[in-house]
């Protein structure tokens, strides 16, 4: 389990310093309805991170270090109903100001009774090209970490895939913008458009060839407690 765990924050290591400007962007948040938080086994509220270097194997995730060692975000749920999270970048020297609004919507719907998949879409808005989304698949592996698994590898499958008419979507003339949540810069080539049912599915079934293979792995520090922003 160590030897996996190593090898995803390489990997997360690698696609955050360089790779992580290709992503798919979207028209609106991803998803097939919003994520009832109540209902998953996860304490939002907190402090969130994300090892960026072997050096964040050396102690467990426990207190907060410096940006070198980890990404850190202070999430707080703001609306409950419409699934949506608010986040703050904790930097090395001090808080990044901006608040950024994260979107959480199931994946795979099941019938009521069954509750939730444990499958969620995370989307925000590009904080520079206003009106389209980044976004990313999730699960839940435990009841505070959470597995995400980017787009930016395979990109150039979801322009293909809007081309020959399989997802509904615009390819457009490449543009800068920029991820909050993560604070790079982006590349937008293809917006996802108004994506059905059959669609979230289609993604869903495919996410073997859709998304990178190894996740990031986002970890809640303790304490458990909601931790407002200011």
């Amino acid at each position: 389990m160590l030897i996996v765990r190593l090898g995803a924050i390489v990997l997360t290591a690698a696609l955050l310093s360089g790779a992580a400007c290709a992503p798919v962007h979207s028209e609106r948040p991803v998803g097939a309805r919003p994520v009832n938080f109540s209902a998953t086994p996860i304490a939002w509220n907190g402090v969130w991170c994300t090892p960026q270097f072997l050096s964040a194997l050396m102690a467990p995730l426990t207190t907060l270090r410096t940006e070198e060692d980890l990404r850190c975000w202070v999430v707080s749920v703001t609306d409950e109903a419409n699934g949506v999270l608010a986040l703050k970048r904790i930097a090395a020297k001090a808080s990044d100001p901006r608040v950024i609004q994260l979107y959480v919507r199931e994946a795979k719907l099941l019938d009521s009774h069954q509750g939730f998949s444990g499958y969620m879409f995370l989307s925000e808005e590009d904080t520079v090209l206003k009106g389209s989304y980044l976004w990313a698949l999730a699960a839940i592996s435990a009841q505070d970490q959470l597995l995400v698994w980017m787009t930016e590898s395979h990109r150039d499958a979801f322009i293909d895939l809007v081309a020959s008419g399989q997802l509904p979507g615009r390819i457009v003339e490449g543009r800068r913008g920029n991820s909050g949540t993560w604070n790079v810069s982006t590349e937008q080539t293809v917006i996802l458009g108004d994506l059905q049912a059959e669609h979230l599915k289609f993604i869903f079934e495919h996410r073997g060839t859709l998304f990178d293979f190894e996740p990031s792995i986002i970890q809640r520090l303790p304490p458990t407690e909601p931790i407002p922003l200011e």
